[in-house]
């Protein structure tokens, strides 16, 4: 395997999983070549300071100055700025979400049912019952409000996105 290779296998291997057999090329590569191994051993190192860094904040004044060659730029256009609206969206919930949701409320009609139809056999309420009855009504407020929680999150973190 030629260095160029191993380095740019080593620089992939954080985003992509990489085949056993090619782990153990890279790794026989490195264990003969001290420039791969201290190419490696850097960007351990490079990798381990990136979480210390500061994240970058925009200051006003930068903000101020795009939002102004931005007008300016679609005054240039002849685009006025209020022409330009953003409608808001319905954020759909992915299909999984959806899935699991349905599953959720289905597997718990159907345990309430049982817990029902025991009750009535034995017209008692035990302990074991109300239990059951509590963590349906738990089940059923978390289910229905789930999906509003999940789009309204959405929809404000994509909101305190400065562009």
């Amino acid at each position: 395997m030629q260095c160029q290779q191993v380095e740019k296998l080593l620089l992939d291997q954080a985003e992509a999983l990489q085949a056993p057999e090619v782990t153990s090329a890279v790794q026989a590569h490195l264990a003969t070549c001290p420039d791969c191994r201290q190419f490696a051993a850097q960007l351990q190192v490079l990798r381990g300071a990136i979480p210390t860094l500061k994240k970058p904040t925009a200051s006003a004044s930068l903000i101020e100055r795009t939002l102004e060659r931005c007008h300016q730029e679609m005054a240039q256009l002849r685009v006025k700025p209020s022409s330009i609206k953003v409608q808001p969206h319905f954020l759909p919930l992915p299909k999984p979400v959806i899935i699991t949701l349905i599953l959720l409320m289905a597997l718990s009609v159907s345990w309430v049912i049982g817990v029902i139809t025991h009750t009535i056999k034995n017209q008692q309420i035990d302990q074991h019952t109300l239990w059951v009855l509590f963590f349906f009504i738990q089940n059923i407020m978390m289910l229905l409000l789930a999906p509003l929680l999940i789009n309204r999150f959405r929809k404000q973190f994509i909101q305190n996105i400065v562009f």
